[in-house]
């Protein structure tokens, strides 16, 4: 197979990457299957919401007829035990017990109850058997002229799970008299159970009956029912009858409705109606796929229908891609031979009735055409190369059309750019020859300027080093100045805080002499006390006579040693209080002399920062100093680069003229005329 069908182009190329096979294949085929996939979509949806709606409607009637019947069945027993509390021979007193016992089980036994029996206003069975229900929830209601059916609870007697349904027992079977007790009947549970049993919307559908706190009451399976199942309760640890447990809510609020859960694996529906007796509900069950297979079936046969279809889309796509794609692949690959430079390669014959015809004959055209116009540039460019500008076209300008017009057109604007630009070259070498000469001699004077200047600029440098030297030294004294005042910076920092130490201990000399000017008053006190005990023992003594001498003696003594303490301690107080008066004036020269240090070390600070900014300044000036010594080294360094390169001009302008003259030369071997 040729290229152009089998190979995708590379990009580099300029040609696509698929072929119009492809392309009309796919785009077809997909049409096909986007249309056909939302038809199906649409058809599947249409039937299985219709199909489910119907159900729902179908499962929806069907438990609303359940439960009126559940209803109806209820309220015809119910009514029967009315009729029975309507006897008057029940409530006679001349009728023996035995008569009516064997009435009662004449009804009992034809209506297929489990037990029956007639109380007493006091709930006690009238007919001897001592049983009392006047406890059980529904004896007073009974009494009050209600009718009352009670949910499935075990049976009096232990026998099973049964249904109580009481009514009033009226006095002489007047209705309109107050109730003298009940009659009382037991109903087999099963019943409900059997009677849903015969509720199938499906093969595998079923229905089932919970009272009003979701227990269980009639089922399928009656074992549910005994063990009195709770879906809501088990839901709280079986995460599986969540579904299920959110719609017996529902049933539980006495609506009507349907939804759909998961239950063992199987997605099912449930349609549900209130029961009108003790808030019961009945619920209608059946798998989805029991309705749904049918729907499930349509859409397989569709999806069948869908892929059968396709298929007949892709083979007619691509019969369609063969009479399309084959003479355009042919005339691309013709065209592909022509971008790589093949001018000689004919068109394979093709014969088609459509447009792809034109197509071909088109390529055919611009193969010759380009085949012409391609060999007639070739040779206009071969002879400008060979240095002919004068040449003319060979095929004539009429074989340019189109943007070939444009092409021939740059081709003589190129000549004739050509032929003026030699001209200028030609011209412009001979003004090129003049000025070298001029710039030569130009040169050779900058060269001699430029050695002088080399001669100033090295005595500029030789100053600016000694500049630059002297603030050198200028910054190392200063930073000597700036070292010494922070030494004596840090002595005076050291003698202030001496200062403040000795401030601080004539402070503490100061506290202590006026704590000794208090322990001397207290001496004082003390010798006085003493000065006046030794005079009243003097004059105890004088009283005593004879007896008391030595004891006045002894008292004379101490008289005076408390007049020497009292002395003694008035020479002590002077001598304190002179103390403290030095101490005083001593305290005020050391306060004086602190606060001169403060001074002397703000003033050294201030000194320790002028000296710093001088510092600074000297630094900064000698970096100055440094970047002008740089400068001036660098246009010495110009200066000399300038007279080198003026005597490089000098050289070249030289080379210049000679090349000149090789210009002229070459300019004249073309022929511009």
């Amino acid at each position: 197979m040729r290229r152009a069908k089998n190979v995708k182009q590379d990009s580099t190329n300029g040609l696509c990457k698929t072929t119009i096979q492809m392309e009309i294949r796919k785009r077809v085929t997909r049409l096909v299957a986007v249309s056909l996939a939302v038809v199906g979509i649409i058809s599947s949806f249409l039937n299985y919401y219709s199909t489910q709606d119907t159900l729902e409607r179908a499962m929806m009637e069907q438990a609303e007829t359940a439960a009126d019947e559940i209803e109806y069945i209820a309220e015809t027993d119910m009514n029967r035990i009315v009729v029975i509390g309507s006897i008057a021979r029940l409530t006679n007193p001349d009728v023996a017990p035995e008569q009516k016992q064997e009435l009662l089980e004449g009804y009992r036994s034809h209506f297929g109850w489990v037990s029956i029996m007639i109380t007493d206003e006091n709930g006690v069975d009238m007919l001897g058997s001592g049983t009392d229900v006047s406890g059980s929830s529904y004896f007073g209601k009974v009494m009050n002229g209600e009718s009352v059916i009670a949910d499935p609870a075990n049976s009096r007697d232990g026998g099973g799970l049964v249904m109580t349904l009481a009514a009033p027992l009226m006095e002489d079977g007047k209705l309109d008299t107050h109730p003298v007790g009940a009659v009382v009947v037991e109903v087999d549970a099963q019943v409900l159970s059997d009677i849903v049993k015969q509720i199938r919307v499906s093969e595998h559908g079923s229905a089932y009956i919970i009272d009003k706190e979701a227990n269980t009451i009639a089922h399928n399976n009656y074992d549910l029912v005994l063990g009195k199942s709770n879906t809501i309760k088990e839901a709280e640890t079986d995460s599986s009858l969540k579904g299920l447990a959110k719609l017996e809510r529902k049933m539980m609020g006495g609506g009507t409705g349907f939804g759909k859960y998961t239950y063992g694996g199987d997605v099912k529906f449930l349609a549900y109606a209130p029961i009108e007796i003790n808030g019961w509900s009945l619920g209608v069950t059946a798998p989805v796929m029991d309705f749904m297979l049918e729907s499930v079936i349509g859409i397989v046969i569709i999806i069948v229908l869908l892929v059968i279809s396709i298929l007949i889309a892709i083979e007619t796509a691509k019969r369609i891609g063969v009479s399309l794609g084959e003479p355009i692949n042919q005339c691309a690959e013709r065209l592909h031979l022509l971008a790589d430079g093949d001018l000689e390669t004919p068109l394979p014959l093709i014969e088609t009735e459509n447009e792809t015809m034109i197509l071909a004959e088109s390529t055919r055209v611009i193969v010759n055409r380009m085949n012409e116009i391609i060999g007639d540039i070739d040779y206009l460019l071969e002879e400008m190369a060979n240095g002919n500008f004068a040449v003319k076209t060979r095929i004539g300008d009429e074989a340019y059309v189109g943007a070939f017009r444009s092409v021939l057109m740059s081709i003589r604007t190129l000549n004739g750019d050509l032929r003026t630009t030699l001209r200028e070259i030609q011209e412009a070498s001979q003004q090129v020859e003049a000025g070298a000469s001029q710039m030569a001699e130009s040169a050779q004077s900058l060269a001699e300027g430029a050695t002088d200047q080399a001669g100033s600029v090295e005595e500029l440098l030789a100053t600016v080093s000694e500049v630059t030297s002297n603030v050198a030294e200028n910054t190392k004294a200063t930073d000597n100045a700036h070292e010494r005042t922070n030494e004596v910076a840090r002595e005076a920092k050291v003698s202030q805080d001496k200062m403040h130490d000795l401030t601080a201990a004539m402070e503490r000399i100061e506290e202590t002499s006026n704590e000794i000017s208090n322990i001397i008053e207290n001496i004082e006190d003390i010798a006085s006390q003493t000065n006046l005990l030794s005079l009243n023992a003097a004059i105890e003594a004088a009283r005593a006579g004879e007896a008391g001498k030595g004891f006045a003696v002894v008292a004379d003594q101490i008289r005076k040693l408390a007049e020497q303490s009292a002395q003694s301690a008035v020479d002590t107080r002077k001598l304190i209080e002179a103390s403290i008066s030095e101490v005083d004036s001593g305290g005020v020269i050391t306060k004086d002399t602190a606060a001169y240090l403060d001074k002397v070390m703000e003033g050294l600070d201030e000194i320790l920062s002028a000296v710093g900014d001088v510092r600074q300044a000297s630094d900064r000036q000698a970096a100055a100093m440094k970047e002008i010594e740089i400068g001036v080294s660098q246009i010495s360094q110009v200066v000399e680069s300038n007279s080198a390169a003026a005597q490089e001009t000098s050289a070249t302008s030289e080379e210049l003229s000679a090349q000149s003259e090789s210009l002229n030369s070459l300019v004249d071997q073309f022929k511009l005329d």
